[in-house]
This record gives structure tokens, sequence and C-alpha cells, in this order.
């Protein structure tokens, strides 16, 4: 296999295992909130601030990563949002809360921009369509399988919170072994 094909496959398992993460903490932060006693309005806000988040993120992701080396940053935020998932039960109040769903959704929307970048980038322009859908189905089996994880792992407690984050780090493997990125 090509350089190339190794460095997109890394690339696809890395969002992949992301998107895992993410679909486990939608419903895992929900259900925790609604334990805590955060009426459903707060529940919702909690979960805009991750999007708000996304939002605020895109526009200065390029200027950080033309500084930081899109490689070095995607590591970065790997680390920022498995650090950000322990702080949850570590402090379990709704707006400390707030503020760490922030930073994690700005870090999970910085990661993809970067690795949709990084695939699009690699993916040879007679051929980028068919990556780009390669790269979909593997991230909607990611998403798919979050729930499983909780189902595994369950809802309360510690365990959802280490295993999930344990899916970010295992993201810095494909990251590692990549021949190569933009």
């Amino acid at each position: 296999m090509s350089e190339t094909g190794r460095a997109l496959i890394a690339a696809i398992a890395l969002v992949s295992l992301a998107g895992l993460g993410l679909s486990a903490m939608i419903p895992l932060l929900s259900l925790e909130l609604e334990r805590m006693g955060v009426s459903s309005a707060m529940n919702g806000l909690n979960a805009a601030v991750g999007g708000i988040a996304n939002i605020l993120i895109a526009p200065v992701t390029p200027l950080l990563a033309g500084r930081i080396g899109v490689r070095r940053m995607i590591a970065g935020l790997i680390l920022i949002d498995a650090a950000a998932i322990l702080l949850f039960p570590l402090l379990p109040d709704f707006w400390a809360w707030c503020l760490i769903r922030f930073v994690f959704g700005a870090a999970l929307g910085a990661m993809f921009i970067l690795s949709e970048y990084w695939i699009t980038a690699l993916a040879p322009p007679d051929r980028r369509g068919l990556v780009m859908g390669i790269y979909a189905s593997f991230l909607a089996i990611g998403f798919a399988a979050g729930p499983v994880v909780l189902a595994r792992a369950g809802t309360s407690g510690w365990a959802p919170y280490l295993v999930t984050s344990a899916l970010f780090l295992a993201a810095l493997a494909p990251l590692a072994l990549a021949p190569k990125s933009p």
C-alpha cells in the first residue's frame, strides 16, 4: 500500500475513534445532567454550548494549524478532549460542565476540521469523492458505536468517562502511525 493510502487510513481511523467518543459523550452528559436535577432547558443549553464552540473555533482553526502544524495540533486537540472528558465527573456542577463542554466542543470541532482537511488534501483528485464517502461511512460507524460503548460501560460512575477518554487517546495511535500529514 502506498504512503498516501496508509496516511488516509490513519486519518479516517483517527476521526472515526473520535466520532465514537463523541457519540458516547452526548447521551452520557444528558443523562448525567438529568440525574443532577438539571432542567431539560438547561440540559439543552449545555448541549448547545458545544455547538457554539464549534462555530467559534472554525474561523481560527486554519490560523492555529498554520502556526502549530496539522499533526501536532490534532494530537493536542485529542489530549484536550481526553482530559476534558475526565473533568466532567471531577466537577459535577452545571456551570463547570458548560465551560468543560465549551472546551471539549472547540477542540472536537477543530479536530474534525483538520482531519477532514487532511483527508481531502491526501485524496487523489480523481478519487476524492470515493475517499470522502469512505470517510463518512466510517465516521457514521463510529457515531453508531457510541451508544454500544455506553451499553457496555454503563452511564454512571467513572467507567463511561474512562472508556470514552481512552477512545480519544486511542486516536493518537493512527496519528502517530500516519506516514505523512499536510
